[in-house]
């Protein structure tokens, strides 16, 4: 119970990894809120509290945020999960294809940083997690995906 009285939000929490990190967080004592990115994923999160959440949207994210302030009165541990993986080629890949991979992995986690470092200086500390996938340092014929691991450069300490 070493997260006993703290707040985790973990988005992409519907399936895989973020599934797991919600289920671990809460073992460990933590109030989840697990975000999912449509309502027909509420399903798999129902143990938890429940959120949509379209990580590239600065509204939705304020939602979130008003719901974290309101209900737990900030927030300690954000987990930024939610990613996308598009097959394209540096010769078809559009621009829309482009910009939906870039606007989840890459600008969700920006504005989930920038929306959530206020909460935690409420709570007075916190800690920011930005999963990346391996595909970050290595390549895969035919992926589009890109997740900013050096985006962890710009979160700042939370104390």
């Amino acid at each position: 119970m070493k997260l006993k009285n703290k707040t985790a939000l973990v988005t992409g929490a519907g399936t895989g990894i973020g599934l797991a990190t919600a289920r671990r967080l809460a073992a460990e004592g933590a109030d989840v809120v697990a975000a999912v990115f449509e309502d027909n994923q509420l399903a798999q999160v129902k143990e938890f509290d429940p959120l949509v959440l379209d990580v590239r949207s600065e509204t939705a994210w304020s939602d979130a945020a008003e719901h974290l302030g309101g209900t737990y009165g900030g927030l300690d541990i954000l987990v930024n999960n939610a990613g996308i993986h598009r097959r394209g080629t540096g010769e078809n890949t559009t621009r829309a294809l482009w910009d939906e991979v870039m606007d989840t992995n890459v600008w969700g986690m920006l504005v989930g940083c920038k929306t959530c470092i206020p909460l935690m200086r409420r709570k007075g500390a916190g800690a920011i997690v930005n999963r990346s996938s391996v595909n970050a340092l290595t390549s895969v014929a035919n992926m589009l995906e890109h997740r900013a691991i050096n985006l962890v450069h710009l979160t700042e300490l939370i104390a």
